[in-house]
Formats: C-alpha cells, structure tokens, sequence
C-alpha cells in the first residue's frame, strides 16, 4: 500500500513537471512570435527604406497621377522599376507609389502589377481604403508600418516611406506583405519552443505503471537505463533548439549588416535610375 501511494506521488509530481514545462514553452512561443513580429516589422520597413531610397521624387513629380501617364516614358520607366524590385522582394504581393490630391484623399501614381493585370492599380485610382495611418505618413512625413489592416484586394501588413520633391509635394511609397505569408512566419517563430516543451512533457511522463514482479535489482537497471535515455534525449532536444535560436540570431544580425551597407548605396543607385531615365527621355 504504501509502495503504491508513492508510485502515485511520483507519477502525479511528473505529471505537474510536464504541465510545467509545456506552461514555459507557450510562455517563450508567445515571446519568440512577439519578437519575430518586431523583426519582420523592422525588416519591412528597412527593406522599403532602401528601395525607396532608389526612387527620385523630382522625376516622380514628372507623373500627372492620372490616366494620361500611361502614354509617359516616366511612368513606364518607373513602372519596369517597381516590377523587377517585386522580384527582388517575392514575399511583398503589391509595391506601388501614391500621392495625395487637394481633396485629401489618397491616390496611386504606380504599382508593380503587370500592365492589364485584374490586380493593377492605374493612375489616378483612388485609394478609397486608405489607412488613416497611411494618410499620416504624408503630414508627419515619419516611416510607418501598419496592419494588419484590409482593403480590396485582402489583408496586409504594409511599410510607408514618405518622398518629398524640392517644390514640396509629398509621395508615399508602399510594400505589402500578406497576412497570411506573415502569420506563417509568426507561425515558425513560435513552434520551437513550444515542440520542444511538448517533447520534453513526454519524455519525462512515465510510460505507464502497473504491477510488475521485476527484482529490485531489475527495477533499478531499468530505471538507470530509463533515466539515461531520457537525459539524452533532452540534451539533444535542447541542443537543437539552442543552435536553431542562436542561427536566427545570427542571420538576423547579418541581414542588419547588408541593411546598413544597402543603404549606403542607395543614392548611387537612385543617381543611376535617375541617369537612365533621362536617357530615355532625351531619346523621345
């Protein structure tokens, strides 16, 4: 009887040691997500801040924002610029440049869709969903990322970066990122710490208790063995774990490294667009 309650016991307190260990590892999966959700903001918003720093708003004050660009050798030179930077940047589904009229409301000068698209906002069209914080963006004149948040075409999380030209006329350059795309992201950020709570709640649970008519010495072999397999496993569970945690680590500090050296280099490369389509202006 007393054997039995202290078999009990033990297995009540794993049981609680399990319940335990998994509490911990939802606890750092909500962390990590969190953590993940600030990244990809930051990274977001980086990324835009380099393209847009290829952009030149006195070649963008050339566009009329209405149907007429379709026929500029500006707008379609701007147009080829958005298109092959979405294939720099596959994950952001749309990537366009909007102005702002004297009513107030928000329109696009250029997306990155492919001429005829279903998807393609034309110039001129207005942007009747407008995010107030969009909208922000061109009094403020201060980057932004916002969402999720919806219009027509889905749910988004989208980075803002204001342009000014020298006569003082504001342009807003945006990327979005589907929600979708995000969340699985967030999704991978957190799903490590909590298999490895999981794995770690079964590892330790016993497999199962009954009547046994081992000897002593047998019970204590098996237990030895037991304890040592569990112990292994473990360590190599949280071995993974720590070398996964410390990779993520360290491509995040690497992508803040060609972040830094990317922006550097974005006037040259504005200076360059800007070269180019004077040529072809020159040419017409």
């Amino acid at each position: 009887m007393f054997f039995k309650k202290q078999n009990k016991s033990a297995v009540s307190l794993k049981i609680m040691s399990a319940a335990l260990i998994i509490a911990i590892g939802l606890g750092l999966s909500l962390w990590r997500v969190k953590q993940a959700d600030t990244r990809l903001r930051e990274d977001l918003v980086a990324n835009a801040g380099i393209v847009a720093g290829t952009l030149d708003a006195g070649i963008i004050s050339l566009l009329e924002g209405a149907r007429s660009d379709l026929k500029s050798p500006v707008y379609e030179m701007l147009k080829g610029q958005l298109i092959l930077i979405r294939t720099i940047f596959p994950e952001c589904r749309f990537i366009y440049l909007t102005g702002k009229n004297t009513y107030g409301n928000v329109f696009f000068l250029i997306d990155s869709e492919e001429p005829g698209s279903p998807d393609e906002s034309l110039p001129g069209d207005i942007y009747y969903e407008a995010d107030p914080d969009l909208i922000n963006v061109f009094s403020t004149g201060n980057a932004a990322v916002i969402g999720p948040s919806k219009d027509r075409w889905g749910e988004w999380v989208s980075a803002f970066i204001p342009l000014s030209d020298r006569a003082g006329n504001s342009y807003v350059f945006g990327m979005d990122i589907a929600v979708e795309d995000w969340n699985l992201e967030l999704l991978k950020a957190g799903a490590a710490p909590f298999t490895v709570a999981l794995i770690l709640s079964l590892i330790i649970i016993p497999a199962g208790s009954g009547k046994n008519r081992e000897n002593a010495a047998g019970k204590t072999m098996r237990r030895n063995y037991s304890a040592a397999i569990k112990a292994a496993a473990a360590g190599i569970i949280l071995t993974f774990y720590f070398m996964n945690t410390a990779a993520a680590a360290e491509k995040y500090a690497v992508n803040r490294i060609f972040f830094l050296l990317a922006a550097a280099k974005s006037e040259s490369a504005k200076e360059t667009v800007k070269d180019i389509i004077q040529v072809q202006l020159e040419g017409r």
